[in-house]
């Protein structure tokens, strides 16, 4: 009997197995940014709402890692904040 290859593969480590989680909950256009996991509440709370760059480090900046995995961690026009996900450690936003 031959074993097949899984149909899904899931990256397990960091960012893109976040990205990964998020994207199939949201869909595949989405942009996320990691936060501290003080921000969950504050985040919640705007859900629904359009964010431009400035809004966000007005209100979060102190809270949002300046970059995540070497990678920037920003938004550069506004876009919905359309979901949060989280635990202790960290805070996702996740933007459409």
């Amino acid at each position: 009997m031959r074993i097949s290859e899984p149909v899904f593969k899931y990256n397990t480590k960091g960012r893109e197995a976040v990205k990964t989680k998020l994207q199939i909950i949201y869909g595949e256009n989405i942009t996320v940014l990691k936060g501290k996991g003080c921000l969950y509440q504050t985040a919640e709370s705007l859900v629904g709402r359009t964010l431009n760059p400035d809004q966000i480090d007005t209100v979060m900046g102190d809270v949002i890692y300046p970059d995540w995995g070497g990678q920037p961690n920003q938004i550069s026009e506004p876009k919905e904040l359309v979901g949060v996900d989280g635990n202790q450690a960290s805070c996702y936003l996740i933007f459409k």
